[in-house]
């Protein structure tokens, strides 16, 4: 086998530093080419005896030469390794420390896959750890990134030596010493190979891993689930309207009015469309997260019917407005006329009406110009409330339906001494369908005479009911009663096709708080206690819980997988290179003087290297054949 003879042997005489020095040419620009990529190529030097020298045979068998071989001049002792030095050897021929950094990173990676696959879809509050998991993931991706880039270092620096069989720029030495410690010096190989070498693989690897930290950042994310908690939720209902206040008729039928309470609702209704609102109050609703739902429920309600009876009115007077109820208006100088009765009403219109609160009658002429009329019947009705929910704190009762009775027995009159009966078909008690309402207290709805007389004397007063006139003066308005006075000012400050609708609106707000009002009030039982019935719902509550996304672990997939085959292939390529790596020695080595490297001969193998460079103590002198790293004995021996 050839050896490599950078020094040559002495001859008649001890070697003088000043004698000239020149390298060894090859036989032929041949015996350094590279016929076969993948394995050590020829790269022979002859001395100048013609090759007469001792040259060790090839004992590979395998057709190809090793680019260096070990050799020691005859001179020299043999140089005894210690046991540290041999276990550094293998160490470093066997890749050992590449291939555990390997081991490593695939294990971190396997480890951070099971840990996010086991807390994919769990509660937050699972959690125990004093690190957070994003924190558990950074530390374990710090591992993979350092433990995957030691062997695509090593194997880059390896790559350099190899790269060099052939000739080359001296430059590309500092492109491969750059690329294997850093993001700059892979851009840099990059761009020099043109992606065309090996090692351009393991520069992507270092620029991937420079993008690892940031993209792991979005693997771990969070997201919000309501969830069933222990907690009770409660919505007002009610199937029993009984409350009011005696005044000076005491239990017989006279001035009864409804308690505060109601008075309060009603008159909120009544006074909520002249504040520019446009909708009623919010029940009370007990649900501690504000989160909850309801099954299907009944409630006893008040119900609206409202017509546009403009039509109808009566012009041929030539001093008044008049609806077919009785209910007219000055031409001159009205603006506003309002009645309440408890009649019901005569036009065909209404149908389907229930059992009669009051009958509801306007004329308005805001602009003493054209008039609108409208009349509306308030009776009493079942509303069964399905899908009712609690979002975010805001009640939603979404699907609604209602029942009444319109039967002639259960046509209702004023001061009339019988309760008011009604038992719709269907029954929903939280929840649940009750198969016989009849057979069930909580199925019947009722309003005792009393309850019902309360509000019809409230609704028809001419004082704080819902009556009123206003008519125009010259310095201004008269209206007899507030109520009038809240209408008067919806109907002037809205556009003149709007008069109609808010008149509407007036109506429905004070059917919706009255109901509020009958849903919220307690039920009278027979001994006088009072009791509430409302429906019952469940609560929820928002509980966060992890979400992974494993696609944006593909970089690290890339990492770790990529970084093994790199290695794995690169040491397949090297297999017969002596594995400097990333060692500076070999170019230690050849830079001394002649004479120093005459005393160490050839040292290729990194462990003979170590061990001499442990002995050698150098420093950059001027030599004859220019500056040189050179030794304390070769300085005073020249």
């Amino acid at each position: 086998m050839a050896q490599y003879y950078s020094v040559p042997p002495p001859t008649g005489g001890p070697f003088s530093p000043v004698s000239p020095y020149s390298p060894y040419t090859p036989s032929s620009a041949g015996s350094f080419s590279s016929q076969h990529p993948l394995f050590s190529p020829n790269t022979e030097y002859f001395p100048p005896d013609g090759g007469q020298g001792k040259h060790p045979p090839n004992v590979s068998g395998k057709g190809y030469h090793e680019p260096f071989e070990q050799h020691t001049p005859d001179a020299l002792p043999a140089r005894p390794r210690s046991l540290r030095s041999k276990i550094s050897h293998h160490i470093q021929r066997l890749w050992l420390w590449e291939t555990s950094a390997c081991v490593v990173s695939i294990c971190a990676h396997f480890a951070m896959i099971a840990l996010l696959g086991v807390y994919d879809g769990s509660r937050v509050s699972s959690w125990e750890g004093s690190w957070t998991l994003n924190s558990n993931i950074s530390f374990m991706i710090t591992i993979i990134k350092g433990a995957a880039l030691i062997p695509v270092a090593s194997a880059i620096s390896q790559l350099k030596w190899r790269r060099f069989w052939d000739y080359r720029k001296l430059t590309d030495m500092d492109f491969f010493d750059d690329a294997s410690r850093g993001t700059l010096g892979s851009l840099r190989l990059l761009w020099h190979l043109r992606f065309w070498h090996f090692a351009s693989f393991g520069a992507l690897l270092t620029l991937a891993a420079f993008t690892m930290d940031t993209l792991v950042q979005n693997v771990v994310d969070t997201e919000q689930h309501l969830e069933v908690t222990r907690g009770v939720a409660t919505l007002p209902r009610s199937h029993h309207y009984a409350s009011f206040n005696m005044y000076t008729s005491g239990e017989e039928p006279g001035d009864q009015l409804p308690w505060p309470t109601m008075v309060s609702a009603i008159d909120f209704g009544m006074q909520y469309t002249a504040s520019m609102f446009w909708a009623g109050s919010n029940l009370f609703v007990y649900c501690i997260t504000g989160n909850c739902t309801f099954g299907n429920y009944q409630s006893l309600v008040v119900l609206p019917q409202c017509h546009d009876m403009t039509e109808h009115l009566d012009k041929s007077d030539p001093d008044i407005y008049m609806l077919p109820d009785g209910l007219y208006l000055q031409k001159r100088n009205g603006i506003l006329n309002i009645s309440t009765t408890t009649e019901y009403p005569t036009s065909d219109k209404f149908q389907g009406i229930g059992p009669l609160i009051s009958n509801f009658q306007v004329i308005a002429n805001p602009r003493l110009e054209e008039p609108t009329a409208m009349q509306c019947a308030f009776y009493w009705s079942v509303a069964t409330f399905r899908s009712a929910n609690m979002t975010n704190f805001t009640l939603y009762e979404p699907d609604v339906t209602y029942w009444t009775n319109t039967s002639d027995a259960a046509k209702t009159k004023y001061k009339q001494p019988e309760d008011i009966w009604l038992i719709p078909p269907e029954c929903y008690l939280n929840g649940t369908e009750i198969k016989d309402p009849k057979s069930d207290d909580r199925c019947i709805n009722r309003v005792t005479p009393l309850a019902q007389l309360g509000l019809q004397n409230f609704l028809t007063s001419d004082s704080v009911g819902m009556t009123g006139e206003a008519s125009s003066l010259k310095k201004g308005f008269s209206v007899n009663n507030l109520f009038a006075n809240s209408a008067l000012y919806s109907v002037t400050t809205v556009r003149r096709n709007e008069t109609y609708y808010v008149l509407e609106l007036t109506a429905n707000n004070t059917a919706i708080m009255m109901s509020q009002g009958v849903r919220q009030l307690p039920i009278i039982e027979p001994d006088g206690n009072f009791s509430y019935y409302p429906a019952n719902g469940t609560v929820y509550a928002y509980e966060t819980y992890y979400e992974i996304h494993f696609v944006y672990l593909y970089i690290v997939h890339f990492m770790v997988g990529g970084s093994t085959l790199f290695l794995a292939v690169t040491i397949f390529l090297t297999r017969c290179d002596h594995p400097w790596k990333s060692s500076s020695l070999p170019f230690l080595f050849h830079g001394l003087t002649p004479q120093d490297r005459a005393r160490f001969g050839e040292v290729p193998m990194m462990v003979d290297m170590r061990e001499a460079a442990e002995k050698l103590k150098v420093k950059v002198a001027m030599t004859a054949v220019g500056q040189r790293l050179s030794t304390r004995e070769a300085i005073a021996s020249g």
